[in-house]
């Protein structure tokens, strides 16, 4: 399900997102080194979450990098949608490696408080999505990449 990303460097500033095999199955990293990054993703989280928007691809968002996959549609959810997955995997008419990340605004603003458990300054991450019932895991890191980035 994942393209070959082992040749693949991350950029050295901005933010990437990545779609990889990890340890709990498919992952999607969004990787973050500068506060003002991390807040990006959190302003978009607190749009999604308020209704100013119900649907983005976030890898076209400005100052993302895409690797190994090429779209990751977040969406906003009606109250009375059902959903059996939250994180689904769809394969796009040529080919393309395609996810939807579906929340109703509520679990949005969870989201954004998990975000703003991040400090300044202090490296952390958090989880999204459940190995169990979803076609994937999203990971949301803050400074944890110096070295894999070509930082250190």
């Amino acid at each position: 399900m994942s393209k070959q990303t082992d040749n693949i460097r991350p950029p050295k500033t901005g933010i990437f997102v990545q779609y990889y095999e990890g340890a709990y199955g498919p992952t999607i990293l969004i990787d973050t080194m500068k506060w003002d990054e991390l807040q990006k993703i959190r302003s978009l989280f607190v749009r999604l979450a308020r209704g100013e928007i119900d649907i983005t691809n976030l890898l076209t968002a400005e100052q993302i990098t895409p690797i190994g996959f090429d779209v990751l549609v977040l969406t906003r959810l009606k109250c009375n949608d059902e959903r059996e997955k939250c994180i689904e995997f769809k394969r796009g008419k040529t080919g393309t490696i395609e996810f939807q990340w579906s929340l109703p605004a509520v679990e949005w603003w969870g989201c954004v408080n998990l975000v703003d458990g991040f400090t300044e300054g202090k490296s952390g991450h958090h989880y999204f999505g459940s190995e169990e019932n979803d076609d994937a895991i999203i990971v949301l890191q803050y400074m944890e990449s110096a070295a894999y980035r070509g930082l250190k």
